[in-house]
């Protein structure tokens, strides 16, 4: 089952072009948080309410070897400054705040999605997400969020994205709105 999502209604002129430097971007985004995830452990300075900690998970053990293989290969694609032309790992959101209840197009940060479906590194960056998947069984699903490596267009009128990642950022959402006492 598929999700249509609605994004952030803009004033810039539709299609959204862009060229094949939007791909490098959101691959040096997704090796950051990746890196920063991949190496960080529970509470590394402060203790955090459990909410707070669904926020910032550390990567399961069980996903560690497609997690660095993953950060190897977009490390080097960095590196070379050039994505492969087959990576279509990378994908971008558009928010407008009104797709979920407590959706927040506010925020900036980064964390992991992990669901029955997909694992990916979601990084908010105000009203746009950038995925950086690490495993996804339902490639297809997805409609109008992929980040070409060549270039391409964002038509923005509608995106779709799978089930199991809506049903997460939802919860996403939902625990940002726990912990500023909304919910």
């Amino acid at each position: 089952m598929q999700r249509s999502f609605y994004p952030t209604q803009t004033q810039a002129k539709l299609p959204i072009k862009y060229g094949p430097w939007l791909q490098m971007f959101a691959l040096s985004i997704s090796w950051r948080a990746l890196t920063y995830l991949k190496h960080s452990t529970k509470n590394p300075y402060v203790s955090l309410s459990p909410a707070a900690e669904d926020l910032l998970p550390t990567i399961p053990d069980e996903l560690h070897t497609l997690a660095e293989a993953r950060r190897v290969e977009w490390g080097k694609a960095l590196l070379l400054g050039q994505a492969p032309s087959d990576q279509n790992d990378q994908h971008l959101l558009f928010l407008n705040g009104k797709n979920f209840p407590y959706e927040r197009s506010g925020v900036v940060g980064f964390t992991v999605c992990i669901g029955n479906s997909i694992a990916a590194i979601v990084s908010q960056l105000g009203p746009c997400c950038v995925l950086g998947v690490l495993r996804d069984e339902r490639p297809l699903a997805w409609k109008g969020t992929r980040i070409q490596s060549l270039g391409g267009k964002f038509h923005v009128v509608s995106q779709t994205i799978p089930e199991d990642f809506s049903t997460w950022l939802y919860n996403y959402f939902r625990n940002i709105a726990n912990i500023e006492g909304r919910v």
